[in-house]
């Protein structure tokens, strides 16, 4: 047994995989163990109805940047992985879509700000100012993928802690001052547009960037960016609505409250999506012919992961509720309630994704778009109605039903593919 053991220590020590997990992971542990230091200071600093409002500007924008093309990074991703050598081709044919993308949709920011909603003036004019972070969006996606497709997660390890940094010095200095919620709305655009600089300057690194006003997307290639895209924002408007839909429902405050709760909970589910990366790769090079009884054992493996995940979310959904209350007082107490749910939420989350990535290696994305005309109407009309029965934690309780019905449908799906193809990852 021991000298098993032994044999595998350097495979593990050489394994591409762990070192990318170990970059990632290591990242995002520095960051929250910074944003527990200081990026509790600014809710706290600003109160829940400005902190509300700051929510409430970030949370517009980034709504729409559902509407991009954002499938075709998955794409590029996906066959980058597989050949270098197209891989500088996909990324210098999107380009000029994704900058004809963002004009259009900061266009269409400021119109729906100004013409369909009620928001405060100020509001809306930081939500136009705000606006200008739609590039950001959309190209962070598109030169993550070049960095993905290399397998550099040490650069994608670094750039958020320098970005970071940066932010909440600047944050901390300007409160200090006695800026207020603007002033941090302003900030998170700068920070981001630095970080933005950063990513470029690495993508044309390591693949050569020609920007061209011609616009040519092979067929194929749009065709599955399009499906990929459609689960983006089956995604969004699923399980990442709620700060928008409690801001035209609910008031800054009840919007703040909520804000909080869910920012911290998102600290915790950065590490899905490090491991949903860095396993992608993996997955796709693994998937071979295997047996049913091993098909079986694995679904059976994360049901088990299901409830072990439950179970360690809820009880540290405890604890983090009780510093909460310790360090900030009564003012969020609220947020705590929503955050103990939300826990529940993130338990579903990280079991679902190897589900999701068999479904991606495998090229199935459109039977993952099967439960979109589901889920979407079903997360916004529990999302209406819990929230005028119960209140802000209604949203919460419609997440977790909402994401335990993607769940069940994975599992279904999953099953289904496997005793069909006879596939598995081996």
């Amino acid at each position: 047994m021991i000298k098993k053991i032994k044999k595998k220590i350097p495979i593990l020590i050489k394994n591409r995989t762990l070192h990318n997990f170990f970059y990632l992971s290591s990242s995002n542990l520095v960051l929250k163990i910074f944003y527990i230091i200081v990026g509790f200071y600014i809710p706290y600093f600003l109160g829940a109805t400005n902190y509300g409002y700051y929510s409430i500007a970030c949370a517009y924008v980034n709504f729409f940047a559902i509407f991009t093309l954002s499938g075709m990074n998955k794409v590029i991703f996906r066959e980058g992985v597989k050949s270098k050598s197209v891989l500088a081709r996909h990324i210098n044919q999107c380009i000029p879509f994704y900058f004809l993308e963002s004009i259009v949709l900061i266009l269409l920011i400021i119109v729906s700000c100004f013409f369909f909603n009620k928001y405060p003036y100020q509001l809306k004019i930081m939500i136009t100012i705000f606006s200008i972070n739609i590039i950001y969006n959309i190209f962070k996606g598109l030169f993550n993928s070049v960095i993905l497709s290399y397998e550099k997660m040490y650069y994608l390890s670094i750039l958020p802690i320098i970005e970071k940094t940066l932010f909440y010095t600047f944050a901390i200095i300007f409160l200090k001052l006695g800026y207020n919620w603007k002033t941090i709305v302003i900030l998170t655009l700068v920070s981001n547009m630095l970080s933005f600089g950063m990513l470029f300057c690495i993508t044309r690194k390591l693949t050569p960037l020609k920007f061209k006003w011609r616009i040519h997307i092979k067929e194929k290639i749009l065709k599955q960016a399009f499906i990929f895209s459609a689960i983006s924002i089956g995604v969004v408007l699923t399980t990442k609505i709620d700060v928008l839909m409690l801001s035209i429902l609910g008031t800054p405050t009840e919007t703040g409250i909520y804000s909080f709760a869910e920012k911290i909970v998102l600290q915790f589910q950065a590490f899905n999506g490090i491991i949903a990366m860095v396993t992608f790769p993996l997955f796709i090079r693994k998937i071979n012919k295997s047996n049913r009884t091993k098909n079986s054992q694995y679904l059976r493996y994360i049901l088990l992961m299901l409830l072990f995940l439950i179970i360690t979310f809820f009880i540290l959904g405890k604890i983090v509720s009780f510093a909460i209350i310790t360090f900030m007082g009564q003012q969020f107490s609220e947020s705590t309630k929503v955050l103990e749910v939300l826990f529940v939420y993130l338990g579903f989350s990280f079991a679902i994704i190897p589900l999701t990535n068999i479904m991606q290696a495998a090229y199935l994305e459109k039977v993952v778009l099967g439960y979109i005309p589901i889920s979407i109407p079903l997360n916004i009309g529990l999302n209406y109605f819990l929230y005028h029965q119960i209140g802000i934690i209604g949203f919460a309780f419609s997440t977790v039903i909402v994401v335990s019905f993607l769940f069940v449908y994975y599992c279904i799906i999953a099953s289904y593919y496997f005793n069909k193809t006879e596939k598995v990852l081996t």
